[in-house]
């Protein structure tokens, strides 16, 4: 186990700007509603985004709070650990989601590590995100990466902690739940899935007057908006 702190390469942005602003756009068909893929508009703004990016900004973001890299089986996982100085703060493993980072935690580990009640904060990035890589020739799938970070959590001392995820995160906290009930002390998810029983269900019965309209609007989204997530239920 290592410090890590981040340091932006130099060549690789030069290289990331040049290759900007020597893209070659192609005209597009108006498309307002977004049905041919990612609107002109939005690209453009990424691309100026992209060009303008403030990395040194970005890296004292990233080395605001103590991290850390341990080597894993053939890993390297990354992840933030901030201590509580409350003698009896309790463990508590932060894991984040798809497309997002360790960063999204980062305004809430001072209230969790001084609040009452207190916290010791473990917040990684997952296997192949950010600054963790992964093994190809290993599984990669939730229930591998619950074991991963409940063998971060055994090497830092915490036998039993508190876990919480949202997204993929969620899943992968609830795999850690399901497979070492004995070191989870709780679970907390802020995203739960959640389908529309089908019209023949016997559970619609069950439905709100109020829940009615987000009913029709579920209905849509997965007849009409999750084309993705279909895809990639079965490979990328």
């Amino acid at each position: 186990m290592h410090a890590f702190r981040y340091e932006p390469d130099a060549g690789r942005i030069e290289d990331l700007q040049r290759r900007l602003a020597h893209a070659h756009r192609v005209p597009l068909a108006p498309d307002p509603g977004g049905q041919l893929g990612i609107a002109a508009a939005d690209l453009t703004r990424l691309a100026a985004g992209l060009a303008a990016f403030d990395w040194p900004r970005f890296a004292a973001r990233v080395n605001r709070w103590p991290a850390y890299r341990v080597s894993q089986a053939a890993e390297q996982v990354h992840f933030v650990h901030v201590p509580s100085a409350t003698r009896a703060a309790v463990p508590l493993l932060l894991l984040h989601g798809w497309p997002g980072s360790f960063l999204e935690f980062q305004e809430v580990i001072a209230p969790l590590t001084e609040g009452t009640p207190a916290f010791h904060i473990v917040c990684p990035s997952l296997p192949g995100y950010g600054f963790s890589t992964r093994d190809p020739e290993r599984s990669c799938n939730a229930a591998a990466i619950a074991d991963t970070m409940a063998e971060l959590m055994q090497r830092l001392g915490y036998t039993r902690f508190l876990v919480q995820g949202g997204d993929w995160g969620s899943v992968v906290a609830g795999e850690l739940a399901r497979r070492h009930p004995a070191r989870c002390l709780g679970l907390h998810l802020n995203l739960a899935a959640l389908r529309p029983p089908p019209a023949d269900d016997p559970a619609r019965a069950a439905v709100l007057p109020e829940e009615a309209a987000w009913l029709t609007a579920q209905a849509q989204l997965w007849a009409d908006g999750m084309g993705y997530y279909a895809i990639q239920s079965t490979r990328p």
